[in-house]
């Protein structure tokens, strides 16, 4: 298996592509071979939605599925005055890859940008070949249901099942994002450094992305960080001879009165207090 992988990240011509994929390669790397060989065109823009920060480093995309169509959400991975241009590049090389998918040229249904026109609004048409919405919520491409079940004309059950494989040994977190989230957390909350915006940099997410995928999973970051730091006061009253601004600090908070504070909301009594009463059930308990 080892070998297969390297050969497909290293010598790309060993599989074999059309002239249309081969060009689009040079945009999507090894997902372009996942994508074209899926089953239909929503496997493959599934597959597109999953893995593509293991490949591309600007721009993050999601996948929402409706009964009758289907939205690509795009967005900056890293915000920058340039984000409108960079999203409409990677939105019209999706729609040239789905026409690569498909073996014709393909127009999505419909555009949405949350940016205003960049020039000619009727370059849009143009490039996109479906009318386009400007200051919107989202940057989406919006696809049919028939589309989508459209099959891939280059479908292959064992390629794709061999770069499945491939994307998931790539991938640096098991599905649970919340337990990636968690540990960067407690390696950086001590250095006052465990804010959303940090922990994505860190895990190489926007920090709206990573917003939706704790949301996913039923939590959110405020949460996770709450959680964290409760459990980490339990410890530290109990199992450290720490002070209340040391425990205050290595939390990651500025002033010890915010950590009283959300320890009154946890326990019910300040950390002295509770410190007091562990220490007396200690002493019942030896007695005992």
């Amino acid at each position: 298996m080892r070998s297969v992988l390297t050969n497909l990240k290293f010598s790309p011509p060993s599989i074999g592509c059309s002239d249309k994929e081969g060009s689009q390669r040079a945009h999507f790397g090894e997902l372009c071979y996942l994508m074209t060989s899926a089953p239909t065109v929503g496997d493959a823009l599934e597959s597109l939605a999953r893995y593509m920060s293991c490949c591309i480093k600007t721009v993050q995309c999601r996948w929402e599925r409706k009964p009758s169509y289907a939205q690509m959400h795009f967005e900056c991975a890293c915000p920058s005055r340039g984000d409108g241009m960079v999203v409409e590049t990677w939105m019209l090389h999706t729609t040239r890859l789905i026409g690569v998918l498909l073996g014709q040229p393909f127009s999505p249904q419909q555009t949405t940008f949350c940016h205003g026109p960049l020039g000619d609004r009727g370059n849009y048409l143009k490039r996109f070949g479906c009318p386009a919405l400007f200051r919107q919520k989202n940057n989406s491409l919006v696809l049919s249901s028939a589309t989508l079940d459209e099959l891939c004309t280059e479908r292959d059950p064992t390629l794709h099942s061999i770069m499945r494989f491939y994307f998931e040994s790539q991938t640096s977190y098991s599905g649970h994002v919340q337990e990636l989230v968690t540990a960067h957390i407690l390696r950086l909350m001590p250095l006052h450094q465990g804010t959303l915006v940090l922990v994505s940099q860190a895990l190489d997410m926007n920090p709206r992305t990573l917003q939706r995928r704790l949301t996913d999973e039923q939590t959110d970051f405020e949460q996770l960080l709450d959680n964290v730091r409760r459990s980490q006061a339990l410890h530290m009253l109990q199992h450290t001879n720490l002070g209340t601004s040391e425990i205050a600090s290595a939390l990651g908070y500025r002033r010890t009165g915010s950590f009283c504070r959300a320890h009154q909301r946890w326990f019910g009594v300040s950390p002295a207090e509770f410190r007091s009463q562990f220490s007396a059930q200690l002493v019942s308990a030896r007695r005992g």
